[in-house]
């Protein structure tokens, strides 16, 4: 069993805290501001055709290759692209929008759901705005 499979089996047994970070994948320019270097908010709306939810990874604890590897193997083989960037940011963000925390498990440990998002879409663009504004744009290195 690898170093990996160790830790993520500890780690499923930990509970989620506001202060933990999360990271939401980029697959597509569109969704960076080259000028302030920032995730664009169009990226954190939620997924209307697959449940009304944002799918994250918890990060805590995770070395930066740990987290590329996590896009790699579980998210990049259902969106058919590769990752370019990742948007990290603060649990608190999506907690303090009244989003539900759901820590599903599927398709890995640390996979999270953003749930429970307003119907209106002004109020889900101004949800989206926040965790945007939260957040830190990390570029993959290639």
């Amino acid at each position: 069993m690898s170093i990996f499979h160790l830790l993520t089996d500890r780690f499923s047994k930990l509970p989620v805290r506001d202060e933990e970070p999360l990271t939401h994948y980029i697959f597509v320019d569109e969704h960076i501001n080259k000028t302030t270097h920032k995730a664009k908010h169009q990226l954190f709306k939620p997924r209307k055709n697959k449940g009304n939810d944002l799918s994250t990874f918890r990060i805590i604890n995770c070395v930066e290759s740990y987290i590329w590897y996590l896009s790699k193997r579980y998210v990049e083989p259902f969106s058919k692209k590769k990752t370019i960037a990742r948007a990290d940011f603060p649990l608190a963000a999506a907690k303090k929008a009244q989003l539900k925390i759901n820590p599903d498990g599927n398709p890995h440990k640390r996979h999270l759901n953003l749930e429970n998002w307003p119907t209106d879409s002004s109020a889900c663009k101004l949800i989206s705005m926040e965790i945007a504004n939260a957040s830190n744009l990390i570029l993959k290195n290639e």
